[in-house]
């Protein structure tokens, strides 16, 4: 069973750190982070995003939930965010998370940093059943997760109340019986 920090051919998957704030506000500041998410805010501080990081640790030593900084291999630059989270150790359930500087974004590391990240948690945390969600506007995420495997389940109208106005949201599964990483 791998253990972090998970390499791959670009990218460096770790643990959070308090250094990362000014990298992780950077990201969260850009307006399609706030557009594509549903717990981020239209304004982040630094302070913010330093809460964040640690609320990250806690979940992670609660073994209630992973969540990693993705990186570039061989510069350390703060690429995105990956994770899964509300896990459940008895129904051997998780959901995945992620979201990519829009900077980097259709270069394929969403999916380079789930499949190293699926190849970890599902031995590690012993899943069966992985869930992802994502706007259903939001083409970009759905393809990351059927690449990783998911197959669509259901479609939610009017599932997010965000700025005003009511968003639906899909709704994806895989099991892992029939997926490799």
């Amino acid at each position: 069973m791998e253990s972090f920090p998970l390499y791959t051919d670009r990218l460096l998957l770790r643990e959070y750190t308090d250094r990362d704030d000014s990298a992780v506000l950077h990201v969260m500041m850009q307006p399609q982070i706030y557009a594509f998410t549903a717990h981020i805010p239209l304004s982040c501080s630094r302070a913010y995003a330093a809460r964040w990081i640690r609320s990250v640790g806690a979940a992670m030593r609660r073994k209630i939930s992973y969540e990693f900084a993705v990186t570039d291999r061989d510069t350390g630059a703060y690429i995105g965010n990956i994770g899964v989270v509300r896990v459940d150790r008895n129904l051997h359930t998780a959901e995945i998370t992620y979201w990519i500087d829009p900077a980097r974004q259709n270069r394929g590391y969403a999916t380079e940093a789930g499949r190293a990240l699926l190849g970890w948690a599902v031995p590690a945390l012993k899943l069966e059943t992985l869930t992802g969600c994502c706007m259903a506007h939001n083409a970009a995420s759905r393809r990351v997760m059927e690449k990783l495997g998911f197959s669509f389940v259901s479609h939610s109208p009017h599932a997010l109340y965000k700025d005003g106005a009511w968003i639906d949201l899909d709704h994806f599964i895989c099991h892992i019986q029939q997926t490799a990483y």
